[in-house]
This record gives C-alpha cells, structure tokens and sequence, in this order.
C-alpha cells in the first residue's frame, strides 16, 4: 500500500474550464466543410451550405482570435499593473516618502540655487568697465 501524501504536501491546480472546441478547431473543421465542397463529394444542391457553414466558420475563427488576443493584452495589461503596485507598496515600505513640509521648500531652494549664478550670468557693469 503506497503512503499517504503528507499534509504538507502542494495542492494539485485546479483544473482550467476549456472550450470543447477551440478557435483553431474552428478553423480546421471549416477548412474541412470547404474541401468536401469542392472536391464534389456531396450532392450539387448541399455545396452551397457547406461553403456558408465554411465562410461562417472562418469568421467565427476571425472573430474569436480578435477576441482572444483583447483578452490576453487586458490579461497583460492587468498583471503589468498589479506588479506595479506591488513593487511600489515594498518601495514604501523600505524607502520612506518625502513628506509634504519637505516638498513645499523646495521650490524657495530652487531660488537659492538661480541666486549662485547671477554673478557670472548677470551683466554687471562693474566687471566689464576696469
């Protein structure tokens, strides 16, 4: 008798809610409704159904990729995000904000900072007329 799993032991994945039939399928069975129509296997009077359901069938096909990829760019879009807001929340947690009295000076620093070069930008005249 084999051993019991232990308790800690990783859950098995849940299993993923799939199509029966998947767009690509949709394609291959269409491509087939096409080919048995025109190779004539079929009565005259069924060939113009068979290429509807084909022609319905790829732009079902077309329909659902266009579908699946808004899907998978809103899937990236939203893991993109949420990695973003995560790195940003253990930023905080590790590198502390500037604090609004901090942020207010700091613009009468940026007036300091333009007074140390009206010296040598300025046009003085004592400097040109010795």
């Amino acid at each position: 008798m084999p051993p019991a799993p232990a308790a800690s032991a990783a859950p098995r994945p849940a299993e993923t809610n799939r199509p029966l039939l998947s767009y690509t399928s949709i394609l291959i069975l269409s491509g087939f409704l096409a080919g048995l129509a025109s190779a004539r296997l079929v009565p005259p009077f069924m060939e113009p159904f068979l290429f509807g359901g084909a022609a319905a069938g790829l732009a079902s096909w077309i329909g659902l990729g266009c579908l699946a990829e808004r899907r998978r760019r809103e899937t990236a879009r939203q893991a993109v995000h949420t990695a973003l807001h995560r790195m940003d929340r253990r930023l905080d947690r590790h590198i502390p904000r500037q604090s609004a009295v901090r942020m207010n000076h700091a613009p009468a620093r940026e007036r300091n900072i333009h007074r140390q070069y009206l010296a040598v930008v300025g046009s003085d005249a004592r400097f040109y007329n010795r």
